[in-house]
């Protein structure tokens, strides 16, 4: 048993995007509420429980009644940040979470938005905010994420250092 997050996303999330994840196997194909599903998940996890492309996953939905759905792993993916969220993340179709859910076709349990300028991040956050219900929380990838954030202002910080070191050596 391994616990996850189950990441449902739409088959118009952007292609290229997943391509550059994908480190084995394929994309999953479109699910429409019927069939088989199919997922991507880490490499480390398809290490850990030598899972290979084709193979199938039984996944246990904790609720109240406990649901289980097969899946089959289309292929593995690497981001790299899979540790800070603490557990492996399973990308699959968002239309299987709104079925074991019960939820309507607008309902979702968060959305993420990708930004092609970093520098729209604060006034992106903030107009999101102002959209949204107060009840919901709109936070930035540099609020969620911290601590990562400022492990790698430490670098542009050294860097400083020794660019004003050797300018003093030289």
């Amino acid at each position: 048993f391994e616990g996850i997050l189950f990441k449902g996303i739409e088959h118009d999330f952007p292609q290229a995007l997943r391509k550059d994840w994908l480190t084995q196997g394929k994309l999953p194909a479109q699910y429409d509420g019927t069939g088989t599903v199919e997922v991507l998940i880490p490499e480390t996890l398809a290490r850990r429980l030598r899972l290979k492309p084709g193979d199938r996953l039984k996944l246990y939905f904790i609720q109240n009644p406990i649901r289980a759905r097969s899946v089959v792993v289309s292929g593995f993916y690497r981001l790299g940040i899979e540790a800070e969220y603490g557990r492996p993340i399973l990308i699959g179709p968002l239309a299987l979470i709104r079925k074991i859910n019960d939820w309507t076709p607008q309902q979702v349990g968060q959305v993420e938005m990708h930004l092609t300028e970093l520098d729209a991040l604060p006034d992106v956050v903030s107009a999101t905010r102002d959209m949204i219900d107060p009840q919901w929380e709109a936070y930035s990838i540099k609020d969620r994420f911290a601590n990562l954030f400022g492990w790698l202002g430490l670098f542009d910080l050294n860097k400083r250092v020794m660019l004003l070191i050797m300018l003093l050596v030289c």
